[in-house]
């Protein structure tokens, strides 16, 4: 089955609520009002894309954008969404061979020479930049390919280094992208004075990032990010500037990470000094993809933290740690 290379703009709606704007709600089974989705359009995420400017990358500020709402995460080991077209896979194969010719690179798998190729769009040079940096990251720290590991990693990130981050984990079935809630209160700046700790929450950043795009059609489409501010405290959650751009810089320079949309909900002064951190080492294109001053009446935790924070948490991570399964065994069975 051939596919086009671009990704389409879409005007998102739940399945039973169609033709909703932003701002307008639906009912559920029960009669009870929620909130739907909005107009989200997808790009892909192009290191040599030059479209985007500083007042794109924040938005409308207090503007109302209704959550999205998550689907399930089985279909994902669905086999078509492995497919690949025929000028993806010759990319790929360009990747493959410029991989193995090199004696100082490990080689990969050939899902992430299809991964590559869909996020460089053809530019070998950008690919084969991405397997170096990428595998210098994985031996700076210590990341071993399995399933058991990146268990182990997420679940303390998550219920022990900042318990409760992630609210939500899953998959928009209509667009194809995957979604994750994040919590940003949950950080706690303090971890990151240990060296130790500091490691194993980038090491969470490797394998979150491969459960974001445990197919093939979710690299095109994306992953969007949705964080919650409300009740941010710089004292306690404000990540040290230089630990903030290492991370963009290592984990945004190594992984080929594919972002659709990142929604900030009741953003503080703080965020805007986060994003203007951000602006000095993510490409330009990403920040018309930054959407900031987003409203909801409450806090995101009282749509997707049902029926508990707890019960949602975890969820949230048997979602991540089934589509972190579909990448491996992807990354085991697929072929060009």
């Amino acid at each position: 089955m051939d596919r086009t290379n671009t990704t389409e703009s879409h005007n998102g709606s739940e399945r039973d609520l169609q033709k909703n704007s932003p701002n307008q709600e639906g009912t559920d089974d029960n009669n009870n009002e929620v909130p739907v989705r909005g107009t989200d359009e997808n790009q892909r995420d192009d290191e040599g894309d030059e479209g985007g400017d500083e007042e794109a990358a924040t938005g409308d500020q207090d503007q109302e954008v209704q959550p999205l709402l998550p689907h399930s995460v089985t279909v994902q080991a669905d086999p078509k969404f492995m497919e690949i077209s025929d000028q993806e896979r010759e990319w790929a194969l360009a990747i493959k061979r410029a991989v193995e010719a090199s004696p100082e690179l490990d080689s990969i798998p050939d899902m992430m020479c299809a991964h590559l190729a869909i996020f460089s769009q053809g530019d070998l040079d950008c690919a084969v930049n991405r397997v170096f940096n990428l595998q210098a990251y994985r031996k700076e720290y210590n990341i071993v390919n399995s399933i058991e590991e990146g268990k182990r990693v997420i679940e303390k990130y998550n219920f022990v280094d900042f318990q409760g981050i992630v609210l939500s984990f899953d998959f928009d079935l209509e667009i194809g992208n995957s979604l994750v809630v994040l919590d940003i209160t949950k950080l706690d700046k303090g971890v990151f004075k240990c060296h130790r700790k500091t490691k194993e929450i980038f090491m969470a950043l490797y394998y979150g990032s491969q459960a974001y795009f445990p197919n093939l059609e979710v690299v095109r489409k994306g992953n969007v990010q949705i964080a919650e501010f409300e009740g941010f405290d710089p004292s306690k959650n404000m990540v040290d500037g230089k630990i903030f751009r290492r991370g963009l810089i290592e984990i945004h320079g190594s992984y080929p990470t594919v972002v659709s949309h990142l929604y900030m909900y009741h953003t503080p002064m703080v965020a805007n000094l986060m994003v203007s951190l951000g602006k000095r080492v993510l490409p330009k294109n990403l920040f018309p993809k930054i959407t900031m001053g987003c409203t909801f009446p409450g806090r995101l935790d009282q749509f997707y933290g049902l029926p508990t924070i707890e019960a949602a948490t975890r969820r949230a991570l048997d979602n991540l740690y089934e589509s972190l399964r579909i990448r491996y065994e992807n990354e085991r069975t697929f072929r060009l």
